[in-house]
């Protein structure tokens, strides 16, 4: 299927992984590791379950490698959140729904996220994943 040009949207608040770590203990061995919270563990399945949903199978993640991914992100309130943090969490999700098949440069050839403001009744992200020319070989 050719498809130059896909649009997704997440409806609510992206939680960023990185500033939700926690220190849990392995059960089995004792030993102390670094683990996303259960809030944001809880968001990326959702982002991930909210993508497969949208495509509903319609094509591979290789029809648009390689590719640019845009973002807008609007937020619930004025409350401070890191964008880039908030762009990774999103990547990371188009990676494991299976949207793209990689975040390397060897398959996003661009990535941009911008702040679309506050919007209280409907905080969300807009995605724009665009494929780019054929040129590379896609991993």
């Amino acid at each position: 299927m050719m498809i130059s040009q896909l649009q997704l949207n997440y409806k609510g608040v992206v939680i960023s992984k990185k500033n939700s770590k926690i220190i849990r203990k392995d059960r089995r061995t004792g030993r102390n590791y670094i683990t996303s919270n259960d809030a944001a563990k809880r968001n990326e399945a959702d982002m991930i379950w909210s993508f497969k949903e949208q495509l509903a199978g319609a094509f591979t993640a290789e029809d648009l490698c390689p590719c640019s991914v845009a973002v807008t992100i609007y937020e619930p309130d004025a409350h401070r959140r890191d964008l880039d943090n908030q762009l990774t969490s999103i990547l990371d999700a188009l990676v494991r729904a299976g949207v793209i098949t990689d975040d390397s440069n060897a398959n996003v050839y661009g990535v941009s996220v911008r702040y679309g403001g506050i919007d209280r009744e409907n905080p969300r992200a807009d995605i724009v994943i665009t494929k780019e020319s054929e040129g590379a070989i896609c991993q």
